[in-house]
């Protein structure tokens, strides 16, 4: 990836997750850095990840970091 591709993923703010071709939920980032993953109502598949469980609430990461389940 060049480093302009780079720094415009930087200051992407929402983003899509696909499983499958499936909707699976939504990344989000405010303007803190802090990313939250929250799975979408009606996806009912498999976990994305290991350390994104299938649960009500979203997973939150600081500083831009990619979400993981504690």
């Amino acid at each position: 990836m060049t480093t302009t591709a780079l720094d415009h993923l930087r200051r992407v703010t929402r983003a899509d997750v696909y499983k499958a071709g499936v909707l699976a939920g939504t990344l989000t980032r405010d303007r803190q850095g802090t990313v939250a993953f929250r799975y979408a109502e009606d996806y009912r598949a498999a976990p994305v990840a290991s350390t994104l469980h299938l649960d009500d609430g979203p997973v939150v990461a600081p500083s831009g970091g990619l979400p993981g389940h504690p």
